[in-house]
């Protein structure tokens, strides 16, 4: 049953990755998509919708996101980012998405050593954040208001499982940065196909 949920969920976050615009297919009413996401995003996309079932399943069990899985989509982050860069399209700002990736290892690997923040969730959050970044300003800022209150929800649930026995908890905050990337690219995609208000 496990193996039929992942490979429907596999199959439909494809679908999601696959709509972004900038991937030359028909936004009705807007004529051709707009060059937003176009193919640097696309590898990273694909990767963690590949992926994104056994994140989920691992950091919910043993609060840890292997390496095999996030390593690979920090690289196809960063490199669509270079490559957006050098082609000179393909991404709407390529140095937003690589200085997000940077920023993102480099305050990530500072808080896991101060406060207890996993390295797989920093090393997800950065290809997450970088992968985003390439869709664009509001795909970034959605990816990130989404995690941020994925996680307030998920702190406040397990404080309160842990109620007065006074035990330390721990969440698993690597589902919290997918909710939130897949709501960002899920809207990209959405409002791509939406209208647009100047008219013709």
């Amino acid at each position: 049953m496990n193996s039929f949920v992942d490979a429907a969920a596999i199959l439909l976050l494809l679908v999601v990755a696959l709509g972004l615009p900038g991937l030359g297919l028909p936004c009705p009413g807007t004529g051709p998509p707009v060059g937003g996401a176009a193919l640097a995003v696309v590898p990273a996309a694909c990767w963690i919708a590949v992926v994104t079932p056994a994140l989920v399943r691992s950091d919910l069990a043993r609060r840890r996101l292997p390496n095999a899985l996030t390593l690979p989509a920090v690289g196809l982050a960063v490199a669509g980012a270079a490559g957006a860069a050098v082609s000179g399209g393909g991404g709407r700002d390529p140095a937003l998405a690589a200085g997000v990736v940077a920023v993102t290892l480099f305050v990530g690997v500072l808080g896991a050593r101060r406060a207890g923040v996993g390295l797989g969730d920093v090393k997800l959050g950065a290809a997450l954040a970088g992968s985003a970044a390439l869709v664009g300003p509001e795909a970034l800022a959605v990816f990130s208001v989404g995690t941020g209150l994925c996680g307030l929800a998920a702190a406040v649930v397990a404080l309160r499982r842990a109620g007065s026995r006074g035990t330390r908890t721990t969440i698993a905050y690597g589902p919290c940065l997918l909710s939130g990337y897949w709501a960002a690219l899920t809207a990209a995609g959405v409002a791509s196909w939406l209208p647009s208000g100047g008219g013709t």
